[in-house]
C-alpha cells in the first residue's frame, strides 16, 4: 500500500493508477466501510497513517469520480453502469 499511494519510493504495478488515483481508491474504501465494524489492517493503517496527511482526499476524490476520458479500454456496458453509479 505504502508503494501505491507514494509514501515509499517503489510502485509494484504501474497500471493500477496514479498516486493520487490510489489515494483516492483507498480513501473512498475507507469511507464506505467508516462505522459497518472492524475495518481490515489496510484500513485501519489509512486512517491512522496516511489519511492525517492529505486533507482534500473528499474534494480530490469528487473530481476523479466526476471527471470523464473517452479514451479508455472500458466496454461500453461497464461505462453506461459506472456513469450511472457517479453520476
Amino acid at each position: 500500500m505504502q508503494e501505491l499511494i507514494g509514501e515509499r519510493k517503489f510502485k509494484p504495478f504501474e497500471c493500477v493508477g496514479t498516486k493520487k488515483e490510489s489515494l483516492i481508491a483507498f480513501y473512498l474504501s475507507w469511507k464506505k466501510g467508516k462505522g459497518v465494524g472492524d475495518k481490515p489492517f489496510l484500513l485501519n493503517y489509512f486512517e491512522r497513517k496516511v489519511l492525517v496527511k492529505y486533507k482534500s482526499l473528499e474534494k480530490e476524490s469528487k473530481k476523479i469520480m466526476e471527471a470523464w476520458n473517452n479514451q479508455h479500454n472500458l466496454p461500453r456496458e461497464f461505462e453506461k453502469n459506472f456513469k450511472k453509479v457517479v453520476s
